[in-house]
């Protein structure tokens, strides 16, 4: 019997981001990647993938993704990045996959939805001007 698979690998729907802050940040849990944040991409796949997924951000978003192998599972992901430098980019950022499965199918996943979203912030806000009366 011959199976015939041309259909492109996706995320399950279940998809998310967290943030852990740098060990410097006196903070317990931030809102927004600054320097020293390590970004967490989590997601599931709709198959097993032939290859381990592509995880991206736009130039200038200063983020460069590794998986964490111990964290992911055989068609769950965990990929992390952390901010080393201010980037170029500053506000949200979405980060995208290519998938391929094991027939060679491929899809890019874009994670856009709003739990998906990276929030880059490493400029200060400006000094309130105050004036003694």
């Amino acid at each position: 019997q011959v199976v015939l698979d041309f259909t492109v690998p996706r995320s399950s729907g279940f998809a998310t981001r967290e943030y852990q802050p740098a060990a410097t940040n006196p903070l317990a849990s931030v809102t927004a990647a600054t320097v020293g944040t390590t970004v967490r991409l989590l997601f599931d796949t709709t198959e097993l993938l032939g290859a381990d997924p592509v995880v991206t951000t736009p130039a200038g978003s200063g983020l460069t993704w590794t998986k964490d192998a111990a964290a992911s599972g055989p068609a769950s992901y965990a990929y992390d990045a952390t901010l080393s430098a201010p980037p170029a980019t500053q506000g949200i950022v979405s980060a995208s996959a290519v998938l391929t499965d094991l027939v060679g199918n491929v899809r890019t996943e874009v994670f856009g939805a709003l739990r998906e979203q990276i929030k880059l912030d490493t400029v200060a806000p400006a000094v309130p001007v105050t004036t003694a009366s």
